[in-house]
């Protein structure tokens, strides 16, 4: 029980019940009356309720005293977990966002210093202190300019009230700023954690003290920004990916040192308070370096290029102008090649073979240096895999070598060479992804995983690194369980005419018998006119008489040589050559004038059946539309959808 279902002021102190951490908050002096609250957990919640319901003091509830009020919100409240009395209802202030808050408790204007600390919150009862009145609603504005930072139904948005923590962390080599790696730690609401941020949705702001103009008397937010995780520097220049996908020049640092501001904005528009972070960065201190490389037709796995062409073009986009001073392809399987290229000072540059490669690895060694003749801190090697061969399957497991006598099947594949595996087990009829499959090289994978008996087939698909594709399959066979039989045709046991097909069907290969009526032995019984397989059928079947339209039963037996036994199942089958009539079908409402423009159709038949409907169409097979049960079989006279 809590401590609320004590009544009375004696029985709070008193806790003979053993709730513990209970005190009582008076609401009247005068009148006797108050609350029994916890020290320690949320009370918020009982300010509208008798109690908890498990103990008989709940009678002691006045409708008159007991009403939830402002009074009463307040004295559940303790303080580090406040209630916040919205009209109604005790709201805890650890849920509670702006626009919760009514318009006479949110904050006229929210206003931030140059570091982005508080100049003027809002106040309010929970301490959200970001909260301002939006034309009579209370919203939430944490950048502190003149919108609301969240879209009106947008209640994610306004349970996040925590700014962003970045770090800014130089990279130095040999006494040289290379680059800045942006982290960013953040948390979206009060239930969430602090975690290392990765996606979209933040933005870092930057700015440089000038000796003429320094950041500190700016306000934010600073002109210049980047949603990049990584910032190149080379000699006074700092890089970004530009949205372009080409690199831009985000910000030109001092000669010396740089006293750089920055902070980041989240998606819900919190802002975090400036730091500063010195760089030091001279002219002259580095040569080219490359942006990106592209090679034509290839998918990039842990810095190798793969590819299918056997000549394709190699573009090298570099951050500044340069000159390409040496480069050559080596490879183990054929001499030194020198890709032809351009003697220019260029940004970019493409490089191909004289003729087609060889399947194999090749490197492709490159130099250069920029106008000042400063070359790059080493040789650039591109590693480059061309290869045009269609993959191979060496192996996989289970296979029709053998059949599993166990429904947990170790699935095992192995190939020439690493590939991604779409693996998936066809039955005939329904298909299963084998997904998660476990490997340590893209070689061979793995996977334990349950599969029902029957004749089974694996659907392979294995696509290299270089985008070669291998499609296959193999058969296999489970048999871990006795045999299953079951009726094919007629479906549901039920034949539109006395001559109809008859199909049997059982889980794993056999021999099958029948006979209508009569249970007699495997040797005396009727052989199918088909059978050995998991489908066993006599086509054109009339055993059932002219005008006979009452239940039989079909006795099948059927032997598993594999398992070397004998089944028997008793089938249910009848002739009803009369199609289901529709005795009723309406719409309502009908017409449609509702702006939702919903209607429900309601149907009635004059014997058990399943039912679609359609627009346009009047083949029942064709039909898109299906009501309730129609997918399971499930029979019935009446229908509404």
């Amino acid at each position: 029980m809590p401590c609320y279902d004590y009544k009375t002021q004696t029985s709070c102190q008193s806790d003979n019940c053993g709730v513990q951490n209970c005190t009582w908050i008076s609401t009247s002096a005068e009148l006797g009356t108050g609350v029994c609250i916890s020290k320690t957990k949320d009370n918020c919640d009982w300010c509208d309720k008798q109690g908890s319901g498990f103990v008989e003091s709940s009678r002691a509830y006045s409708s008159v005293f007991d009403l939830c009020t402002l009074q009463k919100s307040n004295a559940l409240s303790t303080e580090k977990l406040k209630c916040y009395f919205n009209g109604v209802k005790a709201l805890s202030c650890k849920d509670v966002v702006c626009t919760d808050y009514k318009a006479s408790d949110c904050g006229a204007g929210i206003e931030l210093n140059n570091d982005n600390t508080l100049k003027t919150g809002s106040s309010d009862r929970c301490g959200i202190n970001v909260c301002q009145n939006f034309g009579g609603t209370c919203r939430k504005n944490a950048d502190g300019d003149a919108n609301a930072d969240c879209a009106a139904t947008d209640i994610p948005c306004e349970k996040d009230i925590f700014p962003p923590n970045t770090t800014l962390i130089p990279v130095i080599e040999k006494g040289v700023y290379k680059s800045l790696i942006v982290n960013i730690i953040d948390r979206k609401s009060g239930s969430s954690t602090e975690s290392l941020q990765t996606g979209a949705g933040y933005r870092t702001f930057l700015c440089i003290d000038k000796p003429s103009d320094p950041c500190s008397g700016k306000k934010p937010p600073y002109s210049t920004s980047t949603t990049n995780r990584t910032l190149t520097i080379l000699n006074r220049n700092l890089y970004d990916h530009g949205p372009g996908g080409s690199p831009r020049v985000v910000l030109v640092l001092n000669e010396g040192d740089s006293t750089m501001h920055y902070y980041s904005q989240d998606a819900s528009k919190n802002v975090e308070r400036v730091k500063e972070l010195t760089i030091t960065a001279h002219d002259g201190t580095s040569g080219p370096a490359i942006f990106m490389i592209t090679i034509e037709g290839a998918t990039k796995v842990n810095d190798v290029y793969y590819t299918k062409n056997r000549n394709p073009k190699v573009e090298v986009e570099f951050y500044e102008d340069a000159r390409i001073t040496r480069i050559i392809m080596t490879s183990t399987v054929s001499a030194p090649i020198s890709p032809n290229f351009n003697d220019v000072l260029a940004k970019k540059f493409t490089f191909q073979a004289p003729s087609q490669l060889q399947n194999g690895a090749y490197n492709l060694e490159l130099s250069a240096k920029n106008l000042q003749g400063i070359f790059m801190d080493g040789t650039e090697i591109i590693k480059i895999v061309i290869d045009d061969s269609i993959p191979q399957l060496l192996s996989i497991a289970p296979n029709s070598t053998k059949i599993e006598t166990s429904s947990d099947i170790s699935i095992k594949a192995r190939f020439n060479k690493q590939v991604n595996l779409e693996l998936s087990v066809s039955d005939g009829e329904n298909i299963t992804d084998v997904a998660s499959l476990a490997t340590d090289d893209h070689k061979e994978f793995r996977k334990v995983m349950r599969i029902s008996d029957g004749n089974k087939r694996f659907i392979i698909k294995a696509t290299d690194y270089a985008g070669n594709v291998l499609e296959t399959t193999s058969n296999f066979v489970v048999n871990a369980k006795p045999l299953a039989i079951s009726l094919a045709k007629p479906p549901y046991g039920v034949a539109a005419s006395f001559t109809f097909d008859l199909f049997v069907k059982t889980d794993n290969n056999a021999e099958c018998r029948q006979k209508l009526d009569i249970d007699l032995p495997y040797a005396s019984m009727e052989s199918f006119s088909s059978t050995g397989g998991t489908i066993h059928s006599t086509p054109s079947y009339n055993k059932i008489a002219s005008g006979d339209r009452s239940e039989h039963t079909l006795y099948v037996k059927c032997k598993d040589s594999f398992r070397n036994e004998e089944k028997k199942a008793e089938l249910k089958i009848r002739v009803d050559p009369d199609r289901p009539k529709i005795i009723t079908a309406f719409a309502d409402p009908n017409p449609v004038v509702d702006i939702d423009l919903n209607t429900t159709l309601s149907v009635q038949t004059d014997k058990e059946a399943v039912c679609r409907y359609s627009l346009s169409k009047s083949n029942f097979s064709q039909m898109e539309g299906e009501f309730p049960g129609y997918r399971q079989k499930i029979f019935g006279i009446s229908w509404a959808a």
